[in-house]
């Protein structure tokens, strides 16, 4: 770098007027002579002076403070005189003005499927099933919330041992990638973001339909649940969000499959799991312990669905429902008057509201929390009633644990068959 010459060869006024049809992103200086110039850039201060360029891409010279205006400079360049005064307290201020602005990044327009979809918070993996696995593959994608995810809303459907969902199922139409934003839009969008949870969903290729002699999918304990935890792992890994690995799990499961599936994980595996809904299903085989009969669960059956028949489905809600009343569950049972096995709002609606209702009573803190049952009601499965349990523990197979007043409210409407009343009032 040169030192600007307290004796140049030309003056400093004649290097002003050089240099006074500079382009219009110069920096005008005045000099002590009175005498104003167009400079390239500024780059930086000191106490020696203004390190400046007179031409773009030309050399960097220093112009001592004692040759400019320093009135004039606090009016016409207030950022270079705060820098001056800066700089004389031993201070070196970097200006970057003019020539010397550093350009900002472009922002990096995302392409190809993959860069999209994390773009918008969306992350997918694969895990392949080992040769002993009730699957062959499991497809797993998930969606984050803005900040850290509370837990993990999990999706599933699908009917005994054939491939579960597909492109629409877990990702198109869960997420409703083709909206924008996307963030607002999806069926279970407000219920996550009011409670910061990521939404995942699943899709098996596997069970008897795909590998023969191979377990059903739903049988969690002989692969798929080993499975669906590796798979939040490496999502968690990829999205570099590592509370993922331990968020508790809030699941939705329907159809034979897809119900089955979420019940027999919670009886698996009961520590990682905050709630289950499993809706119009069969084969719920895992016997519930202690510890899972504190997970609340609610199980919801059609009137006239008999779809399980096609598979020759057994552990039917009703059933497993009432052998497990000895260990007093936090368990709902609501059958839907007239109901089939597909889906209606009215069962949407139930749905959302249990979650809703037990969300917050089970996360929060660390670890997840006990139900409080002392706000508990009681449905009767047989007179369809409601009452308070009045801190009763025991419970019969004619007896539904219900959450609180709200809940009992909604699920009595619900089995009455009177819940659009509801609804509308």
């Amino acid at each position: 770098m040169k030192t600007f010459p307290r004796l140049a060869s030309i003056s400093f006024v004649l290097l002003f007027v050089f240099f006074s049809a500079l382009s219009l992103r110069a920096i005008p200086i005045t000099s002590s002579k009175g005498k104003t110039v167009d400079f390239a850039g500024v780059k930086s201060a000191s106490s020696a002076g203004l390190e400046v360029q007179v031409k773009k891409d030309g050399s960097i010279v220093t112009l001592p403070w004692s040759r400019l205006d320093l009135r004039k400079l606090e009016t016409e360049n207030p950022k270079i005189h705060a820098a001056r005064k800066k700089s004389l307290e031993g201070e070196k201020v970097d200006l970057n003005l003019g020539s010397f602005v550093v350009a900002k990044p472009k922002d990096v327009v995302p392409t190809g499927r993959k860069a999209k979809m994390e773009a918008m918070g969306i992350y997918e993996t694969t895990v392949k099933g080992k040769a002993s696995d009730n699957f062959s593959t499991m497809k797993v994608a998930i969606k984050l919330p803005g900040g850290k995810a509370k837990g993990v809303f999990v999706y599933i459907s699908g009917a005994a041992g054939q491939p579960v969902g597909d492109e629409k199922t877990f990702s198109a139409a869960l997420f409703d990638t083709t909206s924008t934003p996307i963030a607002t839009r999806g069926p279970w969008f407000a219920y996550a973001a009011e409670h910061g949870l990521a939404i995942l969903g699943i899709a098996v290729d596997g069970g008897t339909g795909a590998k023969k002699g191979a377990a059903p999918y739903y049988e969690v304990a002989k692969g798929t649940g080993d499975a669906l935890y590796r798979a939040i792992d490496q999502l968690a890994t990829a999205a570099k969000r590592e509370e993922l690995k331990s968020a508790p799990l809030l699941m939705y499961g329907r159809d034979v499959g897809g119900a089955a599936f979420v019940y027999n994980l919670a009886q698996w595996k009961p520590e990682r799991v905050a709630a289950v809904v499993a809706a119009k299903g069969a084969f719920y085989k895992t016997e519930p312990s202690e510890a899972s009969a504190k997970v609340p669960l609610l199980f919801i059956q059609g009137e006239y669905d008999d779809d399980w028949k096609l598979y020759g489905g057994e552990n039917l809600a009703a059933e497993v429902f009432g052998n497990a009343a000895k260990l007093s569950p936090n368990w709902v049972y609501a059958l839907e008057p007239r109901g089939t096995s597909g889906d209606s709002l009215q069962v949407f609606s139930l749905v959302k509201i249990f979650l809703n209702t037990i969300t917050p009573l089970r996360l929060g803190g660390e670890g997840l929390k006990e139900v409080d049952r002392s706000a508990s009601w009681v449905g009767g499965l047989e007179a369809k009633t409601i009452s308070k349990a009045g801190g009763s523990t025991e419970w019969t197979a004619s007896k539904s644990w219900l959450p609180d007043a709200r809940f009992a409210k909604s699920w009595q409407a619900f089995v009455n068959g009177e819940f659009q009343k509801l609804s509308a009032e």
